[in-house]
Order: structure tokens, then C-alpha cells, then sequence
């Protein structure tokens, strides 16, 4: 998630910490002020740490159990939630992480938001191999690349919030090759299918460059640069505003 100013909201940022320890697949152990350190999670210590710090990341960790994970939840001038599962998880669990994204970006309320899992070659030796290790790129919010980036593109599941919206041609994200929704909060969800947690990557790079190639030309997500059989970079799009604060146009009240 990226842009999610609301966590600046103390009530917010233990809302998200309470719906991740109610989880029984992403319930954290651990938690750090800094990547130097790793303590015990309590939810108490993440807030004490956030309400001390104009900005600043807690870094939390679940390190045990079907899947564990590395999160950062940033706040202040780093509005960028990553969550990062490590090693590969199983893929039965890929529906309920789906889920639980949804209720975190519902909470959070991000300008733009991904969920993803997928596959890059280095080097890669065709042209399917770059495509799906840039589908791949493309499905990571990067915290110290998201502001000078903006929204790299899409992923199994993209959100693009209100803010983003507005930047995009009328009409264009709903005539996506797609599976697309609007969700309660106002942002645009595009999946790549009726079932995107179900899809290889293999499977899901068809559905990816028809719709990538339907939004590209609006110019809002990032351009990509692809070179050497092996690198892939990205600038923002020439057309695309990326929010640098929060949104003051009107209440963003979560229930």
C-alpha cells in the first residue's frame, strides 16, 4: 500500500495492527523500531514508537508457523505499507491473504495497493521471461522508490484510490480487459481474473499485457525500462500527480 496517510491516525495504525494479530495465518512475533533490533510484537510498543516520531517505519515480523513474513508500516513522510512473504507460501493460503488485504486496504485507505506473487528471471532468454519478470517488478511498492516512481502498474490485484482516478481518462479503468470493482471506499479494484489468487504467473501474463497495454497509453503508472536481459527500471508517468500528502478534500472516517 502506498499513500496510506491515514496511519498517521493512531487509531488507524491499531486498527491494521489489531486485524494482522487476529489473523491466524499473519498474527506477528516480532517487531523493531529499526532494522538493527527485534523484540517481542506488542501492539503497545509499535504505537509508543509511532506516537514519539513525526515519521518514521515499525517493522514488524511473523517468523513462525504456514507463513511468515517482513512488514513495514511507515507513517509521517513514509506513507508506505510493504508487506513481504518469505519463502513462497503455499497456495492454498493465497485466498485468505487476499482477503485479508482487502480488510486492510478498506481500513487503510491507500492511493494505490497491490497484492502479488510472482516470477523474474535474471537473466531472462525471451521475450515471455522479460515480460513476466517486469509483471513481476511491477507487482512490488518499493518505500524508498514509491514518491519518485508513482504506481509502477499492475498486479494480480491492483486498488487505485480516489486521487489516481481522477488521473486516468474517463471511462478508461472500467473498460479495462479485466475483472474490476469499486470498492466501498472509492477506489477502483482490478484483478487479473474471476480468481486471481488461483493464477501462475505463467497463467496470469496473458491477462497482464492485455490489460497493461489498455492503460499504458493514459500515461498515470510509471514508464518501464527494460535492458541488458536482466534489469528493469522505472520513472514516473509523464501524465501521473503522485499524492505527497494527505488528502484534505474531504472526511476520510473509517467505521
Amino acid at each position: 500500500m502506498a499513500g496510506a496517510w491515514t496511519l498517521d491516525d493512531p487509531k488507524v495504525m491499531s486498527g491494521l495492527l489489531r486485524a494482522l494479530a487476529d489473523s491466524d495465518i499473519l498474527a506477528p512475533t516480532h517487531w523493531a523500531p529499526d532494522e538493527r533490533v527485534s523484540l517481542p510484537f506488542s501492539s503497545e510498543e509499535v504505537l509508543r514508537h509511532q506516537a514519539e516520531r513525526e515519521a518514521g517505519v515499525a517493522y514488524v515480523e511473523r517468523r513462525e508457523g504456514a507463513l511468515r513474513y517482513e512488514a513495514d508500516l511507515g507513517f509521517g513522510r513514509r506513507n508506505v505499507v510493504a508487506l513481504r512473504i518469505v519463502p513462497v507460501v503455499a497456495p492454498e493460503l493465497w485466498r485468505e491473504i487476499f482477503e485479508i488485504a482487502e480488510e486492510l486496504c478498506a481500513l487503510v485507505r491507500p492511493d494505490y495497493a497491490i497484492v502479488n506473487h510472482g516470477r523474474s528471471f535474471d537473466p531472462w532468454s525471451t521475450k515471455d521471461e522479460m515480460f513476466m519478470t517486469v509483471m513481476s517488478k511491477q507487482g512490488w511498492i518499493a518505500p524508498v522508490d514509491y514518491f519518485s516512481q508513482g504506481p509502477r502498474g499492475l498486479s494480480l490485484r491492483t486498488y487505485f484510490g480516489p486521487r489516481y482516478l481522477a488521473q486516468f481518462p474517463s471511462g478508461l479503468l472500467e473498460s479495462t480487459p479485466a475483472s474490476h470493482e469499486m470498492t466501498a471506499w472509492g477506489a477502483r479494484r482490478l484483478d487479473l481474473g474471476d480468481v486471481p489468487w488461483s493464477l501462475a504467473p505463467e497463467d496470469a501474463l496473458p491477462l497482464w499485457k492485455a490489460a497493461w497495454e489498455h492503460i499504458k497509453p493514459a500515461q498515470v503508472t510509471s514508464q518501464v525500462f527494460a535492458f541488458d536481459e536482466r534489469f528493469v527500471s522505472f520513472a514516473p508517468g509523464k501524465r501521473c500527480s503522485i499524492p505527497t500528502g494527505p488528502d484534505h478534500s474531504g472526511p476520510r472516517e473509517n467505521s
